[in-house]
């Protein structure tokens, strides 16, 4: 809420720039974790057997390219192995 606030406030002169940009950048990174939530939420559905893994591995090819999907498996991997 704090975010959209700040945003909110850009036109206005009394708007700390400062503030703006680290909301802008906060608001950003979020959405970043949501995608990449999304694709490891499909990439792990793909492995079900029947009709809900060929459908997560339809969305997960038109959600993700091939070579996101691999450094995701790498990163999950690894993150696993450590």
């Amino acid at each position: 809420m704090a975010l959209l606030r700040a945003l909110g406030d850009l036109g206005h002169s009394w708007a700390d720039p400062v503030a703006s940009v680290l909301a802008l950048m906060a608001l950003t990174a979020e959405a970043l974790v949501a995608y990449v939530l999304v694709v490891v939420l499909l990439r792990s559905l793909c492995g079900l057997p029947g009709w809900m893994g060929r459908l997560a591995g339809r969305l997960m090819s038109l959600v993700a390219p091939v070579a996101l999907r691999r450094l995701l498996d790498v990163l999950v991997g690894g993150a696993l192995l450590a």
